[in-house]
Protein backbone atom coordinates (compact mmCIF):
# COMPACT_ATOMS: atom_id res chain seq x y z
CA UNK A 1 0.00 0.00 0.00
CA UNK A 2 3.02 2.55 0.56
CA UNK A 3 4.18 2.00 -3.26
CA UNK A 4 0.96 1.92 -4.90
CA UNK A 5 -2.37 4.00 -2.90
CA UNK A 6 -5.66 1.64 -3.41
CA UNK A 7 -6.77 4.89 -5.23
CA UNK A 8 -4.61 3.94 -8.23
CA UNK A 9 -4.77 0.10 -8.27
CA UNK A 10 -8.79 -0.04 -7.69
CA UNK A 11 -9.90 0.55 -11.29
CA UNK A 12 -7.71 -2.18 -12.33
CA UNK A 13 -9.48 -5.19 -10.83
CA UNK A 14 -12.20 -4.11 -13.27
CA UNK A 15 -10.05 -6.06 -16.14
CA UNK A 16 -10.33 -8.74 -14.40
CA UNK A 17 -13.62 -10.43 -16.26
CA UNK A 18 -12.49 -9.01 -19.27
CA UNK A 19 -8.66 -11.10 -18.97
CA UNK A 20 -10.81 -14.29 -18.23
CA UNK A 21 -13.18 -13.94 -21.08
CA UNK A 22 -10.31 -13.17 -23.48
CA UNK A 23 -8.40 -15.74 -22.06
CA UNK A 24 -11.61 -18.28 -22.61
CA UNK A 25 -11.43 -17.15 -26.13
CA UNK A 26 -7.84 -17.99 -26.57
CA UNK A 27 -7.75 -21.50 -24.27
CA UNK A 28 -11.12 -22.83 -25.20
CA UNK A 29 -12.43 -21.37 -28.17
CA UNK A 30 -15.13 -19.54 -26.36
CA UNK A 31 -17.32 -17.48 -28.49
CA UNK A 32 -17.61 -14.14 -27.50
CA UNK A 33 -20.99 -11.99 -28.24
CA UNK A 34 -20.73 -8.32 -29.49
CA UNK A 35 -22.26 -6.85 -27.01
CA UNK A 36 -19.22 -8.76 -24.18
CA UNK A 37 -16.79 -7.48 -26.61
CA UNK A 38 -18.48 -3.79 -26.59
CA UNK A 39 -18.70 -3.81 -22.86
CA UNK A 40 -15.20 -5.36 -22.47
CA UNK A 41 -13.94 -2.48 -24.78
CA UNK A 42 -15.91 0.29 -22.51
CA UNK A 43 -14.56 -1.24 -19.35
CA UNK A 44 -11.01 -1.10 -20.74
CA UNK A 45 -11.47 2.34 -21.67
CA UNK A 46 -12.86 3.57 -18.44
CA UNK A 47 -9.59 2.09 -16.67
CA UNK A 48 -7.60 3.91 -19.00
CA UNK A 49 -9.49 7.21 -18.23
CA UNK A 50 -9.18 6.26 -14.48
CA UNK A 51 -5.77 5.94 -14.40
CA UNK A 52 -5.05 8.87 -16.63
CA UNK A 53 -6.79 10.87 -14.19
CA UNK A 54 -4.64 9.76 -11.28
CA UNK A 55 -1.37 11.03 -13.25
CA UNK A 56 0.28 14.69 -11.97
CA UNK A 57 -0.04 16.76 -15.01
CA UNK A 58 3.21 19.08 -15.34
CA UNK A 59 1.90 21.97 -18.51
CA UNK A 60 4.87 23.14 -20.67
CA UNK A 61 7.68 20.95 -19.49
CA UNK A 62 8.10 16.80 -19.46
CA UNK A 63 9.65 15.49 -16.52
CA UNK A 64 12.90 14.60 -17.57
CA UNK A 65 13.50 18.49 -18.51
CA UNK A 66 12.39 19.22 -15.20
CA UNK A 67 14.73 16.54 -13.69
CA UNK A 68 17.22 18.29 -15.91
CA UNK A 69 16.92 21.68 -14.83
CA UNK A 70 16.45 20.27 -11.03
CA UNK A 71 19.89 18.83 -11.46
CA UNK A 72 21.63 21.88 -13.36
CA UNK A 73 20.49 23.48 -10.44
CA UNK A 74 22.23 21.69 -8.01
CA UNK A 75 25.41 21.18 -9.70
CA UNK A 76 25.52 24.88 -9.98
CA UNK A 77 27.69 26.54 -7.48
CA UNK A 78 26.14 29.20 -4.56
CA UNK A 79 25.96 32.62 -5.07
CA UNK A 80 26.08 34.99 -1.91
Amino acid sequence: MSRHPSNVVAPFSMLVPVVGAFASWVAFDEVLDPVELLAGALVVFGVLVASRANQPRVIGLTMSAMNSNADSARNRPATT
